[in-house]
């Protein structure tokens, strides 16, 4: 029992290595065919494993990696033309790497060593520690590992000039301050995608409200917004203008003045009053007509115990309130 466990063990180490082939485990190989003829599998060391469901798989997996090998050396220039682009840009923009690096809010920098051999390494340290970061994927988290890919992919933009640039949903899985981080180094910064056709698809709405209504002034030249929607397979598209972004406080004005029934106009009533201030009356009043209180009470902060307090409201809070609201529906009564 303890071989037949011992060959599993191995046998599903190769299987792991095998998934994981690609850029990262083989561009320091200096001869592709070698290394991949490595993750080929020979069932006679694996005795125990040998029936004709694992001879199939086997002959399935030796047979795709054959495939590749027959493509070795294509696929060795293109990891040697990966690691030149890399490494080129590293040297040539390191130093606005690690400035976004910092302004954004992450504790690491890029750099470029080299080995006996004359290899370059891509190295990342933490800002409070010397040694390198040798396991990205136990250091870095998602949104991390986001930003380093982006921003190498900025600048290798930079080198090669295409002619059209696709950014498919960049930011939204970064928080506020690194939306605004990563949106100026692609935009506005001293290097960046200034004055080049970027298509950026995005669900965060937010990204539209800086670039079109916000900030369009400090992109060159101006951007233009769309919405996108698909219906029965056909796109459409519906541009989207600096008068077509509202903030909620105009949302909620114009609902209150609108025609719509009295509750809705009191939901944005108090919305609006909690934006402004939560110690008015009106506030404070339609706080209590939603809860259902028989006895309207006032909540304040008291600041001496660091809590939330109550009391009743008086009379002519009430009728302060009343006033407030009845300028949004002269029928309403208490």
């Amino acid at each position: 029992m303890t071989e037949i466990k011992k060959q599993i063990e191995v046998l599903l180490t190769r299987l792991n290595g095998l998934k994981n082939i690609g850029f990262h485990s083989l561009k320091y190989s200096e001869k592709i065919a070698d290394e991949l003829n490595k993750y080929k599998i020979d069932l006679s060391y694996y005795s125990h494993l040998n029936s004709e469901l694992t001879m199939e798989k086997v002959r399935v997996i030796n047979s795709s990696l054959d495939e590749v090998l027959l493509k070795a050396g294509q696929l060795q220039g293109e990891i040697n033309k990966q690691k030149k682009h890399i490494k080129e840009t590293i040297e040539e923009y390191s130093s606005e790497i690690n400035d976004f690096l910092y302004y954004a809010g992450y504790k690491y920098r890029v750099s470029i060593e080299y080995d006996d051999v004359n290899n370059y390494h891509l190295v990342l340290k933490h800002i409070d520690n010397t040694s390198n970061v040798n396991s990205v994927n136990n250091h870095l988290s998602y949104g991390e590992k986001n930003a380093f890919a982006l921003v190498l992919f900025m600048y290798d933009i930079l080198r090669t000039n295409p002619d059209l640039v696709i950014l498919d949903d960049p930011i939204s899985s970064f928080d506020g301050n690194k939306k605004f981080a990563i949106i100026n180094m692609l935009f506005m910064g001293k290097k960046c995608l200034k004055d080049r056709t970027v298509l950026l698809l995005t669900h965060e709405f937010n990204t539209v409200i800086d670039s079109i209504k916000n900030m369009s002034h400090l992109f060159n030249p101006a951007p233009k917004a769309a919405f996108l929607s698909t219906n029965n397979g056909v796109l459409s598209e519906k541009n989207i203008s600096k008068n077509d972004i509202k903030s909620f406080v105009d949302i909620a004005k114009s609902s209150i003045s609108s025609e719509i029934d009295i509750l809705n106009k009191l939901v944005y009533m108090r919305r609006l009053e909690e934006i402004q201030d939560k110690n008015s009356f009106s506030y404070q009043l339609i706080s209590n007509l939603f809860h259902k209180r028989e006895e309207p009470i006032f909540k304040y902060f008291d600041a001496s115990s660091g809590k939330e307090q109550c009391r009743k409201m008086k009379n002519e809070e009430i009728c302060k309130a009343s006033d407030e609201i009845k300028k949004i529906n002269t029928r309403f009564r208490l």
